[in-house]
């Protein structure tokens, strides 16, 4: 059985570690623990009147509640976005890929490391003339999936088992 639960509180946090395009990406999933700790900053934030919840807000993003080392993403069967099509290309390269920077509108991903499983990429993005660098790594994984639920059933139980899709946690 799996839980539905907004996940609003959140999404700036997540923009704020991820780039925005790739939040907002209805076939993206994001699991792993970044979404882990994003689903305990969504309880945490619930318990605080949303009068209070702005000192609170500023604080995760500077802290993680749950330690992670990249952010975990999904692309499902039925996408056919720009990024995805990024990201099975360079999967598909079998070139020693490290280090190679890939350009894709005002955004670059310089890859960090792969394997048959996934690709790590560091990301950038131009906003407003300036180059900003999100330093947490993004770990593209290769095994598409049919929909959220699909993939917490498959992975991560006993450490994880929560996704963000679409704008909702699926616990």
């Amino acid at each position: 059985m799996f839980i539905k639960k907004d996940a609003s509180l959140v999404i700036d946090i997540l923009k704020s570690i991820m780039p925005e395009e790739l939040v907002n990406d209805p076939d993206i999933i994001v699991a792993g623990g970044a979404a882990l700790n994003l689903y305990m900053i969504q309880l945490s934030l619930e318990s605080i009147s949303p009068v209070h919840r702005a000192i609170p807000i500023r604080t995760f993003l500077r802290t993680p509640m749950v330690k992670f080392s990249d952010i975990d993403l999904w692309i499902t069967k039925e996408s056919n976005s720009n990024y995805a099509k990024l990201f099975e290309n360079v999967q598909s390269t079998k070139e020693n890929r490290i280090g190679k920077e890939y350009k894709l509108g005002n955004s670059k991903l310089k890859v960090l490391n792969y394997s048959d499983w996934a690709t790590t990429y560091y990301y950038s993005i131009i906003k407003n003339d300036d180059l900003v660098n999100y330093n947490t790594p993004i770990q593209c994984i290769v095994k598409h999936q049919n929909s959220a639920e699909e993939l917490i059933s498959s992975f991560d139980l006993g450490i994880c088992s929560v996704a963000i899709y679409r704008g909702e946690f699926i616990v």
